[in-house]
């Protein structure tokens, strides 16, 4: 089951990702770009060119989940904040609002 618990930390990868990636692509790109474990019980969040859709990652302990949001109109109002390896540790309150 996805863990939503309170003390889950979320990672929000700055600039654009290609959301065409699956639980693999997304996995390397955690593992060899920002040097952290896709296998911890940590959120890995990453939103495309347009700000319209957001991917995020989890590992379980049995699988991966993927929770994907896309907007029909406007885009996510997330600051990509550049913070230790191009990572934000939590999403900041303006994207609560599209959750």
């Amino acid at each position: 089951m996805l863990d939503l618990a309170g003390g889950t930390t979320v990672y929000l990868a700055c600039g654009a990702t290609d959301l065409r990636k699956s639980y693999h692509g997304l996995a390397v790109i955690i593992k060899l770009k920002f040097k952290l474990d896709p296998y911890s019980r940590c959120m890995f969040a990453f939103c495309n060119r347009r700000r319209t859709s957001i991917k995020i990652l989890q590992w379980n302990g049995s699988g991966f989940w993927i929770l994907m949001k896309r907007l029909d109109r406007d885009s996510f109002l997330c600051a990509f904040i550049i913070v230790r390896s191009n990572l934000q540790y939590a999403l900041r309150k303006s994207c609560s609002g599209y959750w």
